[in-house]
């Protein structure tokens, strides 16, 4: 992973650690198995919670290949 990206990951992965810390009480993880358009499989992974505006947030925490 180029250097760009990397710093791109850290800054929204600290964005998303400081919200959760200090705006959510709840938080559900799930996971999901989904095949690409070329066939090939790939595993996410998803937090949900309910934001301070009663907006349901749903960002992904990662995205591997299987």
């Amino acid at each position: 992973m180029n250097s760009r990206m990397t710093s791109k990951k850290a800054t929204m992965f600290s964005k998303l650690s400081h919200k959760l810390d200090s705006d959510v009480a709840h938080i559900a993880i799930t996971t999901d198995i989904w095949m690409s358009v070329a066939n090939e499989a790939y595993l996410s992974f998803t937090a949900s919670y309910v934001a301070q505006d009663w907006t349901m947030k749903t960002p992904v925490l990662a995205t591997i290949n299987l």
